[in-house]
């Protein structure tokens, strides 16, 4: 409770985390990876933060950065896509959300006497661009199944 842990932007998506003593003073820059956070939280034993940083590149993942500036320890998978971290203030255990972005097809009707939608493509990933064929009969669709994309 005598440090205040807050990110600055310095443009969209280029933050850094900073420590202020909460009685006042001048912050002390902990990161300098110039990436987007997306959420911290302070270890039980608030020698250190963990924190949701593309700074591996790619999408967000968990790092935990110590105040003593020892280097920071990678948590979790550069694929994983954590963010908001939220740690436990007497266990050593962390929680986090683990976003899966997914973009689903699905077929409606326009007649309000014809209720309900159906998915056409659901799942994990991005399926778009569904345009129907000349007799409605077929939907053609973009997806980024595990692969390659494909039509």
């Amino acid at each position: 409770g005598r440090t205040v842990a807050f990110r600055r932007a310095t443009d969209a998506s280029l933050e850094d985390l900073y420590l202020i003593p909460a009685a006042g003073g001048d912050p002390k820059r902990l990161t300098t990876d110039h990436r987007g956070i997306y959420g911290f939280a302070w270890a039980p034993d608030a020698r250190s933060i963990v924190i949701s940083s593309q700074r591996s590149g790619g999408k967000p993942s968990l790092w935990r950065i110590f105040r003593d500036g020892a280097p920071p320890v990678h948590l979790t998978e550069s694929a994983a896509d954590a963010v908001l971290p939220a740690a436990a203030h007497k266990s050593p255990r962390l929680a986090f959300v683990r976003r899966q972005n997914a973009m689903n097809i699905w077929r409606s009707s326009t007649k309000p006497e014809t209720p309900g939608d159906s998915w056409i493509a659901a799942e994990h990933g991005m399926n778009s661009s569904p345009p129907y064929s000349p007799a409605a009969s077929r939907i053609a669709f973009r997806t980024h199944r595990p692969g390659t994309t494909r039509l």
